[in-house]
């Protein structure tokens, strides 16, 4: 245990010079470049990479849907809100909110849903996939801001039909 923390604080100093950083990314290109632990190593990469973002790819907010069917709710990240062509089409505001099964974020389903019926949450990104990570078992402190308090009825629209 303690030399695991002694490496971890040892990558993450020489992460801070130039010499570091380089030599992690010739570690990453190698770990990339082993069969087996290839595999292993991309996807974790790949999923830090969607959750840590800060570019326009990654998940903007968490919200509650109704999926997979009325009445029932799903944790789920907005992902996108311009979709031109279907909004064109169906004249009418769509969301991209990105639905993670548990416990592997990395497969979900992605659904169009009318922005109308997304209630957006205060939790962080972070906490939400902490959230969906451990079964649900870990739910973020919450403590309602004075502004916000919502009656029961406001509290999650009313699908117009269910997913």
């Amino acid at each position: 245990m303690i030399l695991a923390a002694l490496l971890v604080a040892l990558v993450g100093r020489l992460a801070r010079n130039f010499i570091g950083r380089k030599t992690i990314e010739l570690i990453d290109l190698f770990m990339l470049q082993v069969p087996l632990i290839n595999k292993i190593y991309g996807a974790i990469k790949q999923v830090n990479e969607a959750f840590t973002s800060t570019n326009k790819s990654s998940f903007k907010q968490v919200v509650l849907v109704q999926f997979p069917r009325a009445g029932h709710y799903s944790v789920g990240f907005i992902t996108s809100e311009q979709h031109d062509e279907i909004q064109a089409r169906l004249n009418e505001k769509l969301v991209g909110v990105f639905v993670p099964t548990t416990p592997n974020p990395t497969s979900g389903f992605i659904i169009l849903i009318p922005e109308k019926d997304v209630l957006k949450l205060e939790m962080s990104v972070a906490d939400g996939i902490k959230f969906i990570m451990s079964l649900g078992s870990i739910a973020p402190e919450y403590s309602p801001r004075a502004d916000l308090l919502l009656t029961k009825s406001a509290a999650m629209p009313t699908p117009q039909s269910a997913v």
